[in-house]
């Protein structure tokens, strides 16, 4: 067997500090077989997309990243550019966060054995990596005039705008390193009693879909938190978003969009909007939160687009992504 260069970005405080001696075993068996292994440790936000924009295929035979979807998402943004796939590392991931959601799609483990079988033995599977984007257009009325005016990056997973994207941006206020499920309690609370179900305005290819209260969500993975298969149709390598709105007014509403998610009854409701679409735009006439791939992301407005970037996966063998 050749020998092989890895690169691994490894977040310290991921899995309340799992990450770290995880990835130590994970490079010993891998040098020992003769292969090269570069470790970078991340230290703030944005130190996954940035070591990950350096790299380049050939020289790094793929990259694993240890950490949540955070970072994760980081890395994805760092490594997808206007070129083809080929010219960056495939990457592999060893999901050590809360909810894991493109681990337990590629059925990735946290498991030193599985890591080391999927970057030696894996098939690369290339996805779509949506782009986000602050709109140009932000001086109208529907604009909440909050948030930076910027290009964002890309995304792979889910987006969220209203409730739950509320509850993200709570958490992240009081966040300090690891979190887990016990930690979301306290802000799901305080946005059960505070969120207001402002109006909000959802533009996809050019015809405008929503201008009440709503919950929304972009996809280009099936799954969201806790398996809720709000994207159910979500197909990744199929060059289209997957739109879908809930309108909802109050937490009755709310409750049974939510009941009707789980038994995959959602999709086909009259108070439920499902497309896929290239293009979605979507705005408030209030601050309205806005997350992205489990983190917050600020607010609304902000301009979703499937420009055709790919980025490859290694995933685990017999994965059937």
């Amino acid at each position: 067997m050749a020998h092989k260069r890895f690169e691994i970005i490894v977040n310290p405080i991921a899995g309340a500090g799992a990450a770290e001696p995880i990835v130590e075993s994970l490079a010993a068996r891998l040098q020992s077989a003769g292969h090269s292994v570069g470790v970078f440790r991340t230290g703030a936000a944005g130190d996954a997309r940035a070591h990950a924009s350096r790299l380049r295929s050939p020289g790094i035979d793929a990259l694993l990243v240890a950490g949540g979807d955070g970072t994760i998402s980081e890395a994805i943004d760092g490594l997808v550019t206007e070129g083809e796939p080929g010219d960056r590392p495939p990457l592999a991931i060893l999901p050590i966060g809360t909810e894991n959601l493109l681990g337990k799609l590629i059925k990735a483990k946290a498991n030193v054995a599985v890591a080391e079988s999927t970057l030696l033995h894996g098939h690369v599977r290339e996805f779509d990596v949506a782009h986000l984007m602050r709109p140009p257009d932000a001086g109208n009325a529907w604009d909440a005039g909050a948030g930076p005016r910027c290009g964002l990056g890309h995304f792979l997973m889910v987006a969220g705008v209203g409730f739950d994207a509320e509850v993200v941006h709570r958490l992240a206020q009081k966040r300090d390193g690891n979190i887990t499920y016990a930690d979301y309690v306290a802000p799901i609370v305080q946005t059960l009693f505070r969120y207001g179900f402002p109006p909000i305005r959802v533009e996809a290819d050019g015809e405008i879909l929503c201008e009440e209260p709503a919950l929304v969500f972009v996809g280009n993975i099936p799954r969201y938190a806790l398996g809720l298969p709000i994207c159910q149709r979500a197909i990744v390598d199929d060059g289209l978003l997957d739109l879908v709105v809930f309108k909802c007014d109050n937490y009755m509403g709310l409750l049974m969009h939510s009941v009707r998610t789980i038994l995959r009854k959602h999709i086909g409701h009259r108070r439920v909007i499902y497309r896929q679409v290239r293009q979605i735009e979507v705005r408030s006439c209030q601050p309205v939160s806005l997350e992205v791939d489990g983190d917050d992301f600020g607010q609304l407005p902000v301009r979703f687009t499937i420009p055709g970037h790919r980025v490859r996966l290694l995933v685990p063998a017999g994965s059937l992504v």
